[in-house]
């Protein structure tokens, strides 16, 4: 697939999400896995926008979209904190630069570098999608018109909803995008106004505040008494 196509694709993909969401809303798929989703797309469209405007001539792997180098990033302040891998900003600050030393070494000796156990690839039959070598299509920035790719990628997810039962209204995408508070990652106009009454609908049998700005304080009955003279934390 060259670089056009595997757009075209990702435009099908996000065009039926939305559609399906739509309908079937979490039997279909969660709102954390739906954002997410859909944000990995819209992150893949701007990334191959950047690019073109950068060298459009460069080679753009979408297998290369991802965040595994700042995950690597946050797994060596982790590991400098030894027992203590929890951080609060001033430490984090500190440890970034001693990270950014550990990665500077590593890239000029890469065989010292042991390695992520939860980023390594172990299963060697998608190994070939994983190197540049194995794409042997057109993959320049310059050659995909992503436009033309997300309306190609538009088009197709019409025409699978034709050959459904799904009701015209869930996949008429110029009309539903015609409205500004509706997007990929807003299928229904004004969202967030429904989740508000939603959650003021909501059960609450613990008795517990909804408002998060009343849990802030503490209750009376619940402080403890102050106390005086110096004493030493148990930590």
């Amino acid at each position: 697939m060259d670089l056009t196509q595997q757009i075209t694709s990702l435009a099908t993909f996000a065009h039926l999400s939305f559609t399906l969401f739509r309908c079937s809303r979490l039997q279909y798929m969660s709102n954390q896995l739906y954002g997410d989703s859909q944000t990995m797309v819209k992150n893949a469209m701007f990334c191959l926008a950047k690019q073109q405007e950068l060298d459009p001539t460069a080679p753009f792997y979408l297998f290369q979209v991802c965040d595994d180098p700042l995950e690597r990033l946050f797994g060596k302040l982790r590991m400098l904190g030894g027992h203590n891998s929890a951080m609060n900003y001033l430490q984090a600050i500190d440890r970034v630069g001693h990270a950014c030393d550990l990665q500077g070494a590593f890239m000029h000796n890469p065989d010292l570098e042991q390695g992520e156990r939860r980023l390594s690839m172990s299963r060697s039959e998608g190994v070939d999608h994983l190197m540049m070598k194995s794409w042997t299509a057109d993959l320049t920035a310059g050659s995909c018109h992503e436009a033309a790719a997300w309306n190609a990628g538009r088009d197709i997810a019409i025409g699978i909803f034709e050959k459904t039962a799904v009701p015209r209204e869930h996949y008429d995408y110029e009309t539903l995008f015609a409205d500004e508070d509706v997007d990929m990652l807003r299928p229904w106009r004004g969202a967030s106004q429904v989740q508000e009454r939603l959650s003021k609908r909501c059960t609450n049998p613990l008795g517990f505040p909804l408002d998060r700005r009343a849990t802030s304080a503490t209750p009376e009955s619940q402080k403890l008494p102050a106390r005086t003279g110096r004493h030493h934390s148990p930590l």
